[in-house]
């Protein structure tokens, strides 16, 4: 498998193993800019057990405008609209030598 890096005037693009230069634009002036955020929030509740919350941020842009300059090119990629992101994990740790004495029934004993 063979990931191609072309390398152009402000970016560079990656192009995936799937795309082909038949798949490709005629043309290959493009500008490509992305911008990302991510926030990360971890809290450990119990020994081996998180709580995590994500939030990210994204802009995408990708046009013809190859010849802009840098700031026209980060304004126009601000005007994009955003994409939010929101993601909470839970991961709690369970001691597998332990399962067995949870499942069985406890009973007394009378003396």
């Amino acid at each position: 498998m063979t990931i191609t890096c072309f390398l152009l005037k402000k970016t560079v693009v990656w192009i995936a193993p799937q795309e082909t230069a038949s798949t490709l634009p005629s043309d290959p002036n493009i500008n490509f800019s992305t911008w990302n955020f991510d926030l990360s929030y971890s809290w450990q509740f119990a020994p081996g057990s998180f709580i995590t919350a994500l939030y990210r941020n994204q802009l995408f842009n990708r046009d013809a405008q190859a010849m802009e300059n840098f700031n026209n090119s980060f304004n126009t990629l601000f005007d994009q609209p955003i994409n939010h992101t929101i993601s909470l994990k839970v991961q709690y740790f369970l001691d597998y030598n332990q399962l067995p004495g949870f499942f069985k029934s406890k009973k007394k004993k009378f003396m």
